[in-house]
């Protein structure tokens, strides 16, 4: 994933990788955030782990990290490499289909918002809103919800490549929404997921994320 301060998700470069969840809504054991593999146990050692920063719209910051030549105008966009995001740090990912739209707007985000200081008592170094969106949809909601993108970064995936490689993405075609991801939250120490939920009840997500912590 990446993350640029007051910035939205964009793509991995990651083969297609297929994995087989629990059929549970809650995941025990921890596993790698690249690859959702409870075998891999470090970004480093991650066999995806070599993969393009995310891009996103130069709103906030003019700089970028790990940036290569080859990749497509990146100077002039603000990314962040899924290492700036995770390694060495404790981080609360909660994933929501669609920016603006209700669940997601009305009981998802505002409690994140509002337990902002738990979430720091608890040791979180950040925490992320990640969505199948574009960059610029998902950043103007953040605006839109008051977010000033130093307590929650919004993030991205911009073709939902993260989302697909782990067995994330859902149909919403019925809902106008296209193919987004799967509604869900997690807590991420050093590129180690360690505890992953597929949400029911988006408004106690994060209460429920806090305890997990």
């Amino acid at each position: 994933m990446h993350a640029s301060k007051g910035a939205p998700l964009g793509k991995i470069q990651t083969q297609s990788l297929p994995i087989e969840l629990p059929q549970s809504n809650h995941f025990p054991k921890s596993f790698c955030v690249l690859c959702f593999d409870n075998r891999c146990s470090s970004l480093t050692r991650c066999r995806y782990f070599a993969f393009r920063p995310l891009v996103f719209p130069n709103h906030a910051t003019n700089h970028h990290q790990h940036m290569n030549d080859a990749d497509s105008n990146l100077a002039k966009d603000n990314a962040v490499s899924m290492t700036d995001l995770f390694q060495n740090k404790k981080v609360a990912v909660f994933g929501v289909p669609a920016p603006f739209t209700g669940t997601c707007t009305t009981a998802h985000y505002p409690p994140y918002q509002r337990l902002q200081n738990e979430f720091k008592a608890k040791g979180f170094d950040a925490v992320v809103c990640y969505s199948v969106a574009d960059p610029y949809a998902h950043y103007n909601w953040g605006l839109a919800m008051g977010n000033d993108f130093d307590s929650i970064a919004f993030l991205a995936d911009a073709d939902g490549e993260w989302a697909r490689s782990n067995d994330l993405e859902r149909d919403y075609t019925g809902a106008s929404l296209g193919h987004r991801s799967a509604r869900f939250s997690m807590v991420v120490e050093d590129g180690i997921v360690k505890a992953f939920n597929l949400v029911e009840d988006a408004e106690k997500d994060a209460e429920v994320l806090l305890q997990q912590a």
